[in-house]
Formats: C-alpha cells, structure tokens, sequence
C-alpha cells in the first residue's frame, strides 16, 4: 500500500517559491495553502477549466 500512497504524493501538484533568485522551501502546510488559495483565485476566470501548471510572477 505505501507503493501507491508514494505515486499519488508524486501525481499531486508542487509549489515552488523563488524569491530574488532563491528557492524558499516550503512545508507541507504552507504549500497547501499556497496551492488552495491560488487554484481557489483562477478557477473562476473565464477561460480557466482545469488548470494544470500555473505560473505566477511578479516584477
């Protein structure tokens, strides 16, 4: 049973921060959060149905 609780954690969406050119590691929690908030704002947009890799960046 671990072999398909370890493939689903690999299918499961990752969230990656760089700030300045440095990767800021996130916990578990965090990424939740980051990951929910984020899928929870673009969801809605027209255009959007179901989003697969989203990039976010700001200048």
């Amino acid at each position: 049973m671990s072999n398909k609780s370890e493939t689903k954690e690999k299918r499961e969406k990752k969230v990656k921060l760089n700030v300045d050119g440095k990767d800021i590691e996130l916990n578990s929690f965090v990424e939740k959060i980051f990951k929910s908030t984020i899928l929870g704002l673009i969801k809605p947009l027209k255009g959007v149905k179901n989003p697969k890799k989203v990039s976010i960046k700001i200048d």
